[in-house]
């Protein structure tokens, strides 16, 4: 357990110093309300949804909900439909999430939205190496292809640490992001219920 106190607490300090790389940086956040309920306890299949809020006071919530299936402790997949709302403008999306955990303690997840109206895309992946119960540090990607807009990938550094065995989820993240003028830095708060 001294080794996982270690690598951990080198990776908090490495994700801080990170953050005071960069000239221009944007501070982010945002609250998630996450819920699934499989069919029974054995069950492979269930329902799931999530409500996003990103930078709470902006306006903008994601609303999505839909099947789930899943082979337990080694990866599952989300088929969900929703809204993205943006100061009372809605569109709706797409959106498929996999999560896949059978190289443990290497968990693995990403996630594909598409906009149908707009014709915009979302793509998300991480890869986390799991520290005992003490939380998850690993990378992501966080990517934006909007039609009329050049692309802006982003890459960098995570952590998240769990409470309440897993149901409150706090993560942070700072993004390097292509275009090179700002980076980003998330702080997400993830309620599972």
């Amino acid at each position: 357990m001294k080794i996982q106190t270690i690598i951990l607490v080198s990776f908090i300090l490495a994700l801080f110093f990170t953050t005071n790389v960069s000239a221009q940086e944007t501070y982010n956040s945002k609250i998630v309300l996450h819920g699934t309920k499989m069919t029974s306890d054995s069950s492979r299949f269930g329902i799931t949804g999530r409500m996003a809020i990103p930078n709470p006071g902006a306006k903008i919530v994601v609303t999505i909900a839909g099947p789930k299936f899943s082979i337990k402790d080694k990866w599952s997949i989300e088929f969900m439909i929703g809204t993205f709302s943006k100061e009372n403008v809605g569109e709706m999306l797409f959106d498929s999430r996999i999560y896949y955990s059978v190289l443990k303690p290497l968990l693995l997840s990403s996630c594909i939205e598409y906009f149908p109206k707009s014709g915009n895309w979302y793509t998300y992946f991480d890869a986390n190496y799991k520290i005992g119960n003490l939380g998850l540090v690993g990378i992501e990607s966080e990517n934006m292809h909007f039609k009329g807009t050049p692309d802006d990938p982003s890459f960098g550094p995570r952590i998240a640490i769990p409470f309440q065995e897993g149901h409150f989820i706090l993560i942070g993240a700072y993004q390097f992001h292509n275009s090179g003028n700002v980076n980003k830095v998330w702080i997400r708060a993830i309620l599972n219920f």
